[in-house]
């Protein structure tokens, strides 16, 4: 074998024993994933709902808003939506000193574009009023209708009443 022979051999020991010489290291890396919800008003839902009771037949019949209100969920899981009211009566103003006060069954609701043609009366406690699947606000949406049917029982003047809509998972 010639010098040039010997020298070739080398080099290609050297190439070799360069590609086994390599080296690795794995890095792990964790998504911690936790459980999100939330729920808000549609943008361009108006945050205030006023039902106006003009004549006597309003108070006789009751006033109603469908499509009063369009609430989103945001959620990586599935999700319920509850509604109750925030208090058992609803806040008056007005120029009477002593109004009566009007509970909170006074309004109903129900989902809108449901198959429940049925209204439910507002309450502290709270009940179910929507469900779905996890997803974003485009793929979780619904309308809520309220119905308020106080009769002839309480002075004029303005009751209002908060309504809270709470998202969990089930």
């Amino acid at each position: 074998m010639k010098t040039r022979d010997f020298i070739l051999l080398g080099l290609g020991f050297m190439c070799i024993q360069g590609i086994f010489a390599q080296g690795s290291v794995t890095h792990t890396v964790t998504l911690q994933l936790e459980n999100v919800s939330s729920i808000r008003l549609k943008p361009g839902t108006e945050e205030h709902t006023s039902l106006v009771f003009a004549d006597p037949d309003d108070y006789k019949k009751g006033v109603e808003q469908s499509l009063a209100a369009v609430y989103q969920v945001r959620t990586n899981r599935p999700w319920v939506v509850n509604v109750k009211s925030s208090t058992e009566n609803f806040e008056y103003s007005g120029q009477d000193s002593q109004p009566k006060d009007m509970p909170s069954t006074v309004l109903n609701f129900r989902k809108s574009n449901s198959n429940n043609m049925n209204y439910t009366p507002l309450s502290t406690s709270a009940v179910l009023i929507a469900q779905g699947k996890q997803g974003g606000y485009e793929l979780n949406e619904f309308g809520v209708d309220y119905k308020a049917d106080p009769g002839f029982k309480y002075t004029y003047g303005d009751y209002s009443i908060e309504v809270v809509y709470t998202v969990s998972n089930p």
